[in-house]
């Protein structure tokens, strides 16, 4: 996938600690990946397993939750939030977005919130990347128009290493 693609370009290693389709942020695993896990920097895509099921108020609180507990217990590391990825519902990128499409709404105040809450933070080790900055290219995307295929993950790989690469200051 395309975290692989990043750590091999940049020579690092990985632990990857995705959750697929289950991440929802939850207080728990905010202090599992604090005070758990051995890193030296940490990417954290936020918002795309949340967007059908939870509110805008229950996000803002996990996410801040999130960017707090990183942020206080790792005051010397990179720490990178990114919002969601493009996909179907993203606006602009293959359809109008519906006004009453739900999930759509949804993506578009979750990503707001996620640049809201590395804003409010104010820690200079927290760093926030535009998921589009990522994923540029909706033809990275598989027939569901929502998970990314090899191509995407290549693209997504080799995008995140070369923004990476100036936030870590790493050739």
């Amino acid at each position: 996938g395309y975290a692989h693609i990043a750590a091999k370009r940049l020579k690092v290693d990985l632990q990857n600690k995705g959750l697929a389709g289950s991440c929802h942020l939850e207080p728990v695993m905010a202090e599992w990946l604090s005070q758990s896990c051995e890193w030296d920097f940490i990417t954290c895509e936020m918002g795309i397993n949340m967007r059908h099921v939870h509110t805008s108020e229950i996000f803002a609180k996990r996410v801040e939750n999130i960017l707090k507990q990183l942020t206080n217990d790792h005051k010397d590391k990179p720490i990178i939030a990114i919002n969601i990825y493009p996909n179907c519902l993203t606006e602009g990128w293959i359809n109008p977005i519906k006004k009453d499409n739900k999930e759509a709404q949804q993506e578009l105040a979750f990503n707001q919130i996620v640049r809201e809450k590395v804003e409010q933070n104010k820690s200079k080790n927290l760093h926030f990347i535009e998921g589009s900055e990522i994923l540029d290219d909706f033809t990275g995307l598989s027939g569901d128009l929502l998970h990314p295929d090899l191509y995407g993950h290549s693209l997504m790989g080799h995008n995140l290493a070369k923004i990476l690469k100036g936030i870590l200051q790493v050739r």
